[in-house]
């Protein structure tokens, strides 16, 4: 089975990941003065409880780039310590993003809002009531980009844009009014087998705009590999794995 332990890392990290191709053209510039706000920072506060949904969070699109990535607010940037980061553009799309420490960066180029391309390869957005899909605009594009979210703009599920034969899917869960999810339960699979991760979310730290600054992360894995034997014989197994992480957040806004 290809490296799918380390595809469920990239999805459950819900702070800067994204899974398109690389691009070496250089990012959409924003003017705006940005506002930084980390863990140590006064605008945050412990997260005795998640933040809730109110008219002050939820101003920007209900579905938009930011909203995929489960970021509330005007942010510009999300810098993490695990070394990876994702910037936005005024309308929220996102126009840059480093999905792993040792990746390259993906850059956005929007024809307009609906519309981007990254190198050669153009991606068109499109919206239903609760959905909001990214599809590549060739015959042979490998599928889309899948996000729905509910009425108060959460996302619910996902399904990012691959390019491989894997599946990979997440799914959120939320208490009441929450805009943070508590669980996430991701699937990866192929032929050869599939991951299923069920991460459950710690908050230390949040700001006045809802997003987690430091959180502890307690992921469940359970692993299923088929594989049968030049007998004929079925030799699948299934394991589970734990491991825990701890992750801190650094947002900049726009003013």
């Amino acid at each position: 089975m290809k490296n799918i332990s380390f595809l469920v890392i990239m999805l459950l990290a819900m702070s800067c990941t994204g899974n398109n191709k690389t691009s070496s053209n250089t990012a959409q510039k924003e003017d705006s003065v940005k506002v930084a706000a980390s863990v140590d920072s006064s605008a945050s506060k412990p997260a005795t409880a998640t933040a809730q949904v109110n008219s002050n969070i939820t101003t920007d699109n209900s579905m938009s780039g930011r909203k995929t990535r489960l970021i509330y607010g005007p942010a510009s940037k999300v810098t993490c310590s695990d070394g990876t980061f994702i910037e936005f553009n005024k309308d929220g799309n996102i126009v840059r993003e480093k999905t792993y420490k040792s990746s390259p960066i993906v850059e956005y180029h929007y024809v307009n809002k609906n519309k981007y391309k990254i190198d050669n390869d153009t991606y068109n957005i499109t919206y239903t009531k609760n959905t909001r899909i990214e599809k590549w605009d060739k015959e042979e594009g490998l599928g889309e980009a899948y996000y729905e979210f509910d009425n108060k703009g959460r996302l619910l599920k996902e399904s990012p844009m691959h390019y491989d034969y894997e599946l990979i899917t997440a799914q959120y869960y939320y208490k009441d009014n929450d805009l943070l999810p508590y669980k996430i339960v991701s699937e990866v699979g192929d032929e050869q087998g599939s991951e299923t991760t069920a991460s459950l979310y710690t908050y230390k730290t949040i700001d006045n705009n809802g997003n987690w600054l430091s959180c502890d992360i307690n992921n469940t894995t359970v692993i299923e590999t088929n594989d049968i034997d030049e007998n004929g014989n079925n030799k699948s197994k299934k394991e589970t794995k734990k491991e825990n992480e701890s992750l801190t957040r650094k947002i900049e806004y726009y003013q």
